[in-house]
């Protein structure tokens, strides 16, 4: 529960991070409708992300789970997007490339990439930590039968 918790609190100040910077190129190139794309943009990016973090939690992404969730995860979040974006431009119409569509891409991509690595984390850690463990257990399995004697192969 924590960690669900922990990782939507990081992909929410990370897309906070990312409409932050974005803000001025967005009002230089398009002006306030780009602000207004932004934002939407940013929302449209954000809610999927929350949904499919919880999900991940709820389901239990450890082990070999971690990929499948993160793959239905982007699924899930491309017809999310993909629908509001639909719902966006029929009720904004002037709302276009420069002042919407680009910056989705951008949002998309990145809140992507985040949502993804915050899902894989802790499988990819506890992997890494059993791994560890096991040629730990067999190294010292192998420095047992060494000293008594045994030079077989293990």
């Amino acid at each position: 529960m924590r960690t669900a918790i922990r990782h939507t609190a990081g992909l929410t100040i990370a897309t906070l991070v990312l409409w932050l910077l974005l803000l001025f190129p967005a009002w230089w190139l398009a002006g306030l409708e780009a602000l207004e794309g932004l934002s939407y943009a940013a929302l449209l990016c954000l809610i999927p992300g929350w949904l499919v973090i919880w999900l991940s939690k709820l389901m239990g992404s450890s082990g070999q789970q971690a990929p499948m969730l993160a793959m239905a995860g982007s699924v899930f979040r491309m017809l999310f997007v993909l629908l509001g974006t639909i719902v966006v431009q029929s009720l904004r119409s002037q709302l276009g490339l420069r002042e919407f569509l680009v910056w989705l891409i951008v949002l998309y991509l990145a809140t992507l990439l985040i949502e993804t690595l915050l899902i894989l984390a802790p499988a990819t850690a506890g992997a890494s930590t059993a791994g560890a463990s096991t040629a730990g257990a067999s190294t010292a399995a192998d420095t047992s039968n060494q000293a008594a004697g045994n030079n077989e192969a293990v």
